[in-house]
């Protein structure tokens, strides 16, 4: 077991660089974790029997779908539900973009993954004022009569953050760089496959092997280097986020048997997520000009304090998720997961006496 595996529940995070938010659940999970599969719902079924091409062809049609049906309710700037889904499809789409850039032309995915980072940001920057100013009237509600006065002027303040930044968006939505974007995406997906494909390719079973495999060394990696700063532990975020994405659209190659790992990077994902968030709020709080009554610099420190308890708690829920990637026990299971009897591999369809079609088997 490493060192960051067996690292004391007591440490925490370098609130130098970051601490933790409560967030609350959102009403619309990323991945449901009811249904029988690992991968989202949004997420089609591959064919082991395609190249990588066409199966990122799949994968960024059916994400792109996802992005376009949420967007009416977000150009509106009413329908908080939408944003939350739009965001997490351009989320999606994006690493979509980045898991199957190596099966395309390389300068036309770099362009796609320009608009999408762009389009990513605009909606991030709304969803997160969203989310911190549903935290700040819960803590208010609960905070002492004598704060609620300082409390609702931060409250007025990020609103009106949020309206600038929603207007912000909804010109976005509006703007020929995101209608360009669209239209060339979906042109780009409506190609044939060969006119594609960036270099010579086998299945996309292999395909999702090597790529799992990549990015599961990738998170690994900057976990066992990121010790308690919070800047490092959201770039593991970043990076569990990408292992997790990849594993939702390989889960039908491997016979829906995904579910666990991609439970666990999500776990890793959104405490971390969590760590950001405060990371970001608390430089907010930080920033606020210094208060001459002793009122409100008290009401202001409550809040810091706050925030800090809240980084504790999300800092060792971590640290109990982390030996799931980097102890022992936790390296062993992750090879059953994906390991190659798992993986289906392509048995090409061939007419038998009776009339019927051969079926995908099991690699192994």
């Amino acid at each position: 077991m490493t060192a960051m595996a067996t690292a004391s529940h007591a440490q925490g995070p370098d609130l130098e660089h970051g601490t933790s938010l409560p967030r609350p659940k959102p009403a619309q999970s990323e991945a449901p974790t009811g249904q029988a599969g690992a991968a989202d719902a949004a997420t089609p079924a591959l064919d082991p029997c395609l190249s990588p091409t066409q199966a990122g062809m799949v994968v960024l049609s059916s994400q792109l779908a996802h992005l376009l049906a949420s967007e009416p309710g977000t150009a509106s700037g009413r329908d908080p539900e939408a944003l939350h889904d739009m965001r997490i499809a351009s989320r999606r789409l994006r690493s979509a973009i980045l898991v199957f850039g190596r099966a395309f032309s390389r300068r036309a995915m770099r362009s796609f993954e320009r608009d999408i980072t762009w389009l990513g940001e605009l909606l991030g920057r709304v969803r997160d004022l969203d989310v911190f100013l549903l935290w700040l009237r819960a803590y208010s509600r609960k905070a002492p009569e004598s704060d609620r006065t300082v409390l609702e002027a931060i409250i007025q303040e990020r609103e009106a953050a949020k309206l600038k930044e929603q207007q912000a968006l909804v010109q976005a939505l509006a703007s020929e760089r995101y209608t360009a974007f669209k239209s060339a995406l979906a042109e780009f997906l409506h190609q044939p496959a060969e006119a594609l494909a960036g270099h010579k390719q086998g299945r996309v079973s292999r395909f999702a092997d090597k790529s799992l495999r990549r990015l599961l060394r990738d998170v690994r990696s900057k976990a066992e280097a990121a010790g308690t700063d919070a800047l490092k532990l959201h770039r593991v975020r970043i990076a569990s986020k990408r292992v997790r994405y990849a594993a939702e659209f390989f889960a039908s190659l491997y016979r829906d048997r995904l579910t666990d790992f991609v439970r666990l990077c999500k776990d890793i994902q959104d405490t971390l997520g969590l760590l950001h968030d405060a990371q970001t709020q608390l430089a907010y709080v930080e920033s606020l000009p210094e208060a001459a009554d002793p009122a409100v610099a008290a009401a202001r420190r409550r809040l810091r304090r706050a925030l800090k308890r809240q980084a504790w708690r999300q800092y060792r829920a971590y640290v109990r998720l982390r030996p799931g990637l980097l102890s022992r026990r936790g390296r062993k299971r992750v090879r059953g997961w994906l390991g190659p009897g798992n993986r289906l591999k392509c048995r090409p369809r061939r007419k038998a006496a009776a009339g019927t079609e051969s079926q995908p088997s099991t690699e192994g």
